[in-house]
């Protein structure tokens, strides 16, 4: 992985439209009939197609994710219906 990309996948985790873009994610997952819903990591670093968790490691404090600050959030905008 060359450097300039690796570094943008680095900056798009933590842009501030990354929050946006998982509440619209979850959002719209459940407008189109969404049931139960799996993220495909909860940790982890970088990887060979870019930053897969919402956290990056297990020693990550939770409110320097956006990604997790989203995910949490919306849950508890949208307790279980099923």
């Amino acid at each position: 992985m060359n450097a300039v990309k690796l570094e943008l996948f680095r900056q798009a985790q933590t842009d501030a439209r990354m929050y946006t873009l998982y509440k619209q994610y979850l959002s719209r997952w459940l407008e189109g009939g969404g049931e139960m819903f799996m993220l495909f990591s909860s940790t982890g670093n970088w990887g060979e197609w870019g930053y897969w968790g919402l956290l990056f490691d297990l020693t990550s404090a939770p409110a320097a994710s956006l990604k997790y600050a989203a995910v949490i959030e919306w849950m508890d905008e949208n307790p279980v219906w099923w």
